[in-house]
Order: C-alpha cells, then structure tokens, then sequence
C-alpha cells in the first residue's frame, strides 16, 4: 500500500503505521523493516495487514532466538523487542473470535517476557489483586531508594507491553519508579479474565494498583503519579480521585466519553435503528469506523452502534470537579 505519514486517522492503517513505527526511538522498531512490510499490504484489507504484520514479526522473533543462542544478547534483546511490537500489530485488526487474535497477542507478550531477562536494568512482572482478578503489569525500579512512582496506562487499544516503550524507559531514566498495568477493558487484562470489559470507575483497579505500591519498600508512598494516554486520559483522571495519588498527567484528557461519541454520531443517536443501519454500511467502506466497533464489541461489550455510543455516557468526569481541583495536573495534548 502507498503509505500517507499525513493520515492521522485513528484505527487506519497510516496512522497504525506511525504509531507502530514511532517505537524506533525506545527500539521497538526499525525502519527499514516496517517500511518493507507496508509494500506488502493491501489497502484496507485486514487480513492482508495481519498476514504480512505476522509475517515480520516471526522473522524479527526468529532472528531474536538465533542471536540469543549464538550469545549475542544485545542483539536479542532490541529483535525480541521490535518482535513484540510487531506481533502487537498484527493481532491490532482481527476480531476477538478469531483465534489469531489471542495468538498474536500472546506472541507479542511472550517475546517481551523473553526480552526482560536480557535487559539492561530489572524489569518485574507483576499481578494485581483486583475484585476477583488479577491485572497484569510490569515494575520498573528505577535503582534508588525512596524515589517518586509513576504509575502509567494505556488507552482503548494499547498494551501494557506498548505503554513500556512510551513512557516506562523514559520514567527511569528520570529517577522514577514506573508502574505500568493493563485494567479493565484493556488487552492483558481481558486476556487473562475474559469478560472483564471497561468500566467508568477506574478509580477502583487504579486504587488495587496503588495497593500494590504501598507494599513495596523502595518507593516514597507520598509522591505517586498517574499517566495515562488516549483514552487513558479519562481513566487516569478517574483514577486520581484516590487521595494517594498526588499528581495527573492525561494525555490527552477525556472529560466526557458519551458526549464526544455522540458528536460522531450527530443526529442518528435519536433514532437507533436508523443508526445502526448507516453504521453497518459505514463499517464496509470506512477503516476505523470496522476496527472501531469490532474492538469495542470485545473490550464494552456491545453488539450494536447505538449500544456503543451509550455504553461511553457513564464515562464522565463530570461531577468530580470538587474531587479533582486541588489535584495538581499536566495536561499534554
């Protein structure tokens, strides 16, 4: 396919391409394979991007697994990562009741698993007890005692393997302890507890991985921050709203989910049956509008385009304002 760097539309393939690509700064990715792979891909053909994604991606992998054997850690450890990557890409497009969908993503997972042990500062896995689950997540020490945490979220679609490439080398590097864990809704999450879709109160998993920091002793508990990206940028406000947290960057910040869903849908959400219809013809011809609600089917639980827009009108910040005012907040956009 011709690639457009200018196509900043979410969920199509240019703008899957640059986010994918942008890795390259945190080695996640490598140009040259990238580029190589997109001449492969069909235009708007989901199938097309996951088999050439999948494809790269085992290439990267193997490579990985040579170098690694033949004593090249270094080597390993940037492929195994750029693999990672790729298997996250290729699983982005297929519906959650293909069974690519779980293979890829735990293709992905496995060859970060297999990079921590090569890498060049601790990497911890962890779970946290949430409810009756249990949230997958990664602790990055920083290597210093009594040092400020930053606990860090994806948003509707990202990973908590993706988050660690954004942000999660960036905040050690500062001196920061980083936290970074997949909630509700999000992909290791709804992996390892199927049925756990989002929710508004994020507050609640945020404060379970808060818990989790209170027993460790090589934080300072009094200075723990919260990040969270995209859609991140409403659940980490929510999240703030537990009085431990200290400080909020949203990045960018989401105030209300039903009212920017509708403003998509103008006049339709009056009638849902005439919504539903427009949007499944829509689905056959628009990229983001087909990836859109077959992710959100899995990760909201919907199963029509009125329901999707309805299932966003409890994720509101609105009536916390007196909660969040004294909050110190960065916002990025």
């Amino acid at each position: 396919m011709k690639v457009n760097f200018g196509n900043k539309t979410v969920g199509g393939f240019n703008y899957e391409l640059t986010r994918g690509i942008s890795l390259q700064t945190a080695e996640g990715a490598e140009f040259g394979e990238c580029m190589e792979t997109m001449e492969r891909i069909k235009d708007n053909d989901f199938n097309s991007w996951t088999q050439e994604w999948g494809k790269t991606a085992d290439f990267v992998a193997e490579y990985a697994q040579q170098r690694l054997n033949n004593g090249d850690d270094t080597a390993a450890r940037k492929a195994f990562m750029r693999a990672s990557n790729y298997y996250r890409m290729a699983c982005f497009y297929v519906p959650h009741t293909d069974k690519r969908h779980r293979d890829f993503w735990q293709k992905s997972r496995e060859a970060f698993h297999a990079m921590i042990p090569l890498s060049e500062y601790p990497i911890e896995r962890v779970s946290i007890n949430f409810e009756n689950s249990l949230l997958p997540g990664y602790y990055i020490p920083c290597g210093q005692a009594n040092r400020p945490t930053l606990i860090a979220i994806g948003g509707f679609d990202s990973t908590s393997e993706e988050v660690y490439f954004w942000i999660g080398r960036a905040a050690r590097s500062y001196g920061w302890n980083c936290l970074i864990f997949e909630g509700p809704g999000q992909w290791g999450a709804l992996m390892d507890n199927p049925g756990l879709i989002f929710r508004p109160d994020y507050e609640k998993p945020v404060g379970a991985a808060v818990d989790y920091l209170m027993t460790r002793d090589d934080i300072d508990k009094e200075k723990i921050a919260i990040i969270g990206y995209s859609m991140g940028g409403y659940l980490c406000v929510r999240g703030a709203l537990d009085p431990r947290i200290k400080a909020c960057i949203p990045n960018t910040l989401v105030v209300d989910c039903g009212a920017a869903a509708r403003a998509g849908m103008k006049n339709m959400v009056k009638h849902k049956a005439f919504m539903d219809k427009t949007f499944n013809i829509l689905m056959k011809i628009n990229t983001p509008a087909r990836w859109g609600f077959q992710h959100s089917a899995w990760t909201l639980g919907i199963n029509s385009a009125h329901e999707w827009v309805e299932a966003y009108d409890k994720f509101t910040l609105l009536g916390y304002e007196d909660l969040l005012k004294k909050k110190p907040m960065l916002f990025l956009f």
